[in-house]
């Protein structure tokens, strides 16, 4: 965990801003901290299936396509995951984006990561 904060950190501060907003369930804080701790090293930015391939995401709907279902679930996870943390993370940058540009939306990428 060289290039981000080490899931302890990241879990004793999601559990904290969570609690100030009423959520106390240590669940949903392992889940954020832990998707926080993977999604803020660059490498990440990629998705490994299962057989250690790392794929950009030009490449991960053909992968899907023909993919068989355990990794089509794990390509599945990672992009929800993804757009979970895009759309928690960066939420102004999407608005910004979405305006401007015409890329996804967060009611869009909120979507996806909830599916």
């Amino acid at each position: 965990m060289s290039a981000g904060l080490p899931a302890p950190v990241f879990y004793v501060l999601v559990r904290h801003v969570l609690r100030r907003s009423g959520l106390d369930n240590r669940n949903v804080a392992d889940y954020v901290a832990e998707l926080l701790t993977e999604f803020s090293r660059e490498e990440r930015a990629r998705c490994v299936t299962p057989d250690g391939q790392r794929l950009d995401y030009s490449l991960i709907c053909s992968r899907l396509d023909n993919a068989d279902d355990h990794t089509a679930f794990w390509i599945r996870a990672h992009i929800g995951n993804h757009s979970l943390f895009l759309s928690g993370v960066f939420p102004e940058h999407i608005r910004n984006r979405s305006g401007r540009r015409g890329a996804p939306g967060l009611r869009l990428l909120r979507g996806i990561g909830t599916r």
